[in-house]
């Protein structure tokens, strides 16, 4: 009789043993899952890093992509301001199987209402600074911000005085020739 209670407590041990490992498995198949496919999917790639100095980074978070020629080749890791210089220093993942050319601008690009920001290596305007050398990784690149509203706004209210004495300079000029050909009839 006390055989028998003896073998059903450690059948139930048994029981309860082999579930927790069952759990314990499924709990820890559960996190590779979330890894691979949710949380971090860039977890598993390789990638080279880069650090780009901006004036100004508005719009740059952690995760803003990174593109060259219109492809997504990488994106933005961390954003730190220098409190030395007051420049931002973004540091970037790129893919390895992608390279930096040393010619490409570093450019940040806003959507037209200050909403989505990108990172765009965008080639020179010159062909001839044009340089296929690829970046070494680890290297700090400067960026290029691109004007945005207010900056347009203010140096076309600086072009507004100089055009209105054009206007006018253009108006005497034709009242002059006008006069001189009254003269002439």
């Amino acid at each position: 009789w006390m055989n028998c209670l003896e073998v059903a407590t450690m059948n139930e041990q048994a029981i309860r043993f082999r579930f927790g490992i069952f759990v314990l498995a499924s709990l820890i198949l559960l996190a590779v899952l979330v890894i691979l496919f949710g949380g971090f999917p860039n977890y598993f790639r390789r990638t080279q890093g880069f650090t780009i100095e901006f004036k100004n980074a508005q719009g740059v978070t952690p995760g803003t992509p990174v593109r060259q020629s219109g492809v997504r080749i990488g994106e933005v890791q961390s954003v730190e301001l220098n409190n030395a210089t007051g420049k931002v220093n973004v540091v970037i993942r790129i893919d390895e199987k992608y390279f930096l050319r040393k010619g490409d601008l570093p450019t940040l690009l806003q959507g037209l209402l200050g909403g989505d920001s990108a990172i765009a290596f965008l080639p020179p305007d010159d062909p001839n600074q044009m340089d296929q050398t690829p970046v070494p990784p680890g290297a700090v690149l400067q960026g290029v911000n691109p004007p945005d509203a207010a900056t347009l706004m203010q140096k076309t209210a600086e072009l507004i005085q100089p055009a209105k004495e054009a206007v006018i300079e253009i108006r005497n000029a034709f009242q002059i020739g006008r006069a001189s050909c009254r003269e002439r009839v």
